[in-house]
């Protein structure tokens, strides 16, 4: 529901995983070795914005989202999706890249990518 594998993610609307995922998708589709990994999709953040009934617009929005908790079901789905990433690789010290992206990154008019860095090194302590 919150996630899936790079693999799978063509099976997704591109809206819901971006379409570098999708790409990345479609060419292990073909055949082409890609890195391991998964998505967190977008519909993520709608249900967290949910949850919390955040307003992006409302003042104290960015420490408060910033301080509130990831809710169990969707923490439980992302830890799941990192064993599995380490089931499949075979390696239990497992450090993984996290790429920040919106799907919105593509659209025509947008003008945001490339502006979070890449978190490099995630291990199961932060995970």
């Amino acid at each position: 529901m919150f996630t899936i594998s790079l693999q799978q993610a063509h099976t997704e609307q591109p809206m819901e995983i971006g379409s570098k995922a999708l790409h990345l998708s479609h060419l292990y589709e073909q055949g082409v070795q890609i890195p391991t990994g998964f998505v967190i999709k977008a519909q993520t953040l709608v249900e967290f914005m949910t949850t919390y009934q955040f307003d992006w617009q409302d003042a104290g929005f960015l420490e408060a989202f910033l301080a509130a908790p990831l809710p169990i079901n969707m923490a439980e789905e992302i830890i799941a999706a990192y064993h599995q990433l380490k089931y499949e690789t075979g390696d239990e010290a497992l450090s993984v890249a996290v790429r920040s992206s919106s799907s919105a990154e593509d659209l025509e008019d947008a003008s945001i990518a490339g502006c979070c860095s890449p978190a490099m090194e995630i291990s199961e302590e932060v995970v």
